[in-house]
């Protein structure tokens, strides 16, 4: 087994253990029949996979990186999902997708990396009106995030927020204690290496950068909750 696909387990068997603060942000939607969600940027789908197993809800998995997609589609061919799931290997940027269609938009990480302004106009583009969006990123800049969200005609609804230590305890301490004796196959395996041993010394640097907030929001002209 490349170290690769070790590593892709890792994640995947760390990032299980957030699903209750996931769950949490899930809350907030209200009873949904058919709904049509977006993940822009999937990865190896562990969130949306959780949606799916919960609900009958049908998803449209976009993402770059053709391994991760790759490992998402065995997942759901595993679990007989397959006329539920549409898999696009591309960037959120450039894939062709359909617009004012989607009820919930899911974006972990990924508005970080694009820009936020970046992101909301994406979603603006793809989502309904009064449509959802689950937005999971780090909790540096909440503020200037929430004024952002106001101005762009979204309404916060909840935040879930994932604290230093949780992070420290579930997915770094978890991963740093799996390392052990992962060894690089190839160029590829030695790049997915060294961003888990970046990680890990950034953590171990500032644990406060992994402080992270769900933040669930409405496409509407409606009067936050919060």
């Amino acid at each position: 087994m490349s170290s690769r696909v070790r590593i892709v387990e890792m994640r995947d068997e760390c990032r299980a253990h957030f699903h209750q603060y996931f769950l949490q942000a899930m809350g907030a939607l209200p009873d949904m029949h058919d709904a049509n969600v977006l993940d822009m940027g999937c990865g190896t789908g562990v969130s949306i996979c959780e949606m799916a197993r919960r609900t009958d809800w049908h998803f449209s998995a976009v993402e770059p990186d053709a391994y991760c997609l790759d490992v998402l589609r065995e997942k759901v061919t595993r679990s007989g999902w397959e006329d539920r799931f549409r898999l696009i290997n591309d960037r959120i940027q450039d894939a062709a997708l359909p617009p004012n269609h989607f009820d919930i938009i899911l974006a972990e990480g990924l508005f970080n990396v694009i820009g936020f302004e970046t992101g909301l106009e994406i979603c603006d583009r793809l989502i309904r009106q009064d449509g959802w969006l689950i937005l999971h990123d780090e909790r540096a800049g909440r503020d200037e995030k929430r004024d952002l969200f106001a101005q762009k005609g979204y309404v916060l609804r909840r935040e879930v927020q994932v604290g230093s230590d949780v992070w420290g305890k579930e997915y770094v301490g978890r991963l740093r204690g799996q390392m052990h004796g992962v060894l690089p196959q190839g160029e590829a395996d030695k790049a997915v290496l060294a961003d888990v041993h970046r990680a890990i010394a950034l953590f171990d640097e500032n644990p406060a950068v992994f402080e992270s907030i769900y933040y669930v929001l409405q496409k509407s002209g409606g009067v936050s909750d919060e």
